[in-house]
């Protein structure tokens, strides 16, 4: 959990689309939401690994081979205490 914020705002983008997003679609989303367009991948990455290894995310690849990710119902109920 080394940026919070970074996190939430994933979770928020995800709970929002509802259907998920491409990982560079995400990661664009995320640095505007963010008001950050020198997010490093590697820290969207990092954070994309945490959420997901406390089961908030998923990511799954879609029938042309793009790797999605969407939030978990566990993520849904974590935005609820925010």
């Amino acid at each position: 959990m080394k940026n919070p914020a970074l996190n939430v705002a994933i979770l928020k983008i995800l709970a929002r689309v509802g259907t998920g997003l491409r990982e560079k679609t995400l990661q664009a989303e995320t640095e505007i939401a963010m008001d950050r367009p020198d997010l490093t991948t590697d820290e969207f990455l990092d954070s994309l690994g945490y959420l997901e290894g406390r089961g908030l995310v998923d990511n799954w690849t879609n029938l042309i081979g793009d790797k999605i990710w969407g939030v978990t119902d566990a993520g849904r109920d974590a935005l609820k205490g925010l």
